[in-house]
């Protein structure tokens, strides 16, 4: 935090302390040099967290198939096997459990994939995340 700050052309030297709250961070700013008005720092509310869902088997022969995953309750349609990032987060934001997420897809041998899904919302009183379920509707090897 201090070397980004520092790194701003309206900001010469800081001293920067962060305090761990268990649910979040207090952070402390002391301005040492270049005193005057500076513009007010702006916290932004937003809590992030990251799963991993991965397809595994398919060794030598790839996978094929589909599966869902359910997040609160509601479930996305299904999802090929080898569904792209972009499908996932459009399914994912599609159920009414969830606000926005972010999800890159990592590609293995023998037809595997992880998808890194990362939850971005604004933090609410009692925010916590479940994680998912997923469903193997008819994930299956090609032979």
């Amino acid at each position: 935090m201090k070397a980004a700050l520092e790194a701003l052309p309206s900001i010469d030297q800081v001293n920067v302390r962060r305090e761990d709250l268990g649910t979040g961070h207090r952070w402390e700013i002391t301005f040492t040099k270049a005193l005057g008005n500076l513009p007010e720092l702006v916290a932004h509310m937003h809590r992030s967290e990251i799963q991993h869902v991965r397809t595994l088997g398919g060794d030598p022969t790839p996978l094929g198939g589909s599966f869902s995953l359910t997040y609160g309750g509601a479930a996305t349609q299904a999802l090929a096997h080898d569904a792209s990032a972009a499908s996932v987060k459009a399914a994912l934001e599609a159920l009414p459990t969830l606000d926005y997420v972010d999800v890159a897809r990592d590609v293995y041998n023998f037809g595997q994939y992880r998808w890194r899904v990362t939850f971005r919302s604004e933090v609410r009183v009692h925010l916590s995340y479940t994680r998912f379920v997923w469903c193997v509707w008819s994930l299956f090897l090609l032979v």
